[in-house]
């Protein structure tokens, strides 16, 4: 990652914090996958994969994260990347002018 890369993450990082835009989104996310079922729906596959994994032992987290990550991932809704990519958008167009 070049210097300007690292300024403008810095930035982006210290406005989202101070404006309180951080929070917003934050709070939007968590509400829009917890109405969506997304939240209880890892829930439930961590809890499967805890026992599977737990079955000799403690379960390490890193185990169990790399095991639902990329499910996690791939099962957030379209509408759900798409509004919080866009209230992102915006943030970042208060920090930096873009094309």
């Amino acid at each position: 990652m070049s210097t300007t890369d690292q300024t403008l993450r810095a930035q982006l990082s210290t406005h989202l914090l101070q404006s309180g835009a951080y929070d917003r989104i934050n709070s939007l996310l968590r509400t829009r996958l917890e109405e969506c079922g997304w939240s209880s729906e890892m829930r439930g596959l961590a809890r499967e994969q805890a026992r599977a994994q737990g079955q000799g032992g403690q379960v390490k987290f890193e185990q169990l994260l790399a095991a639902i990550e990329q499910k996690g991932i791939e099962s957030v809704p379209d509408t759900i990347k798409i509004e919080i990519l866009g209230m992102l958008r915006e943030v970042l167009e208060e920090v930096v002018e873009l094309p």
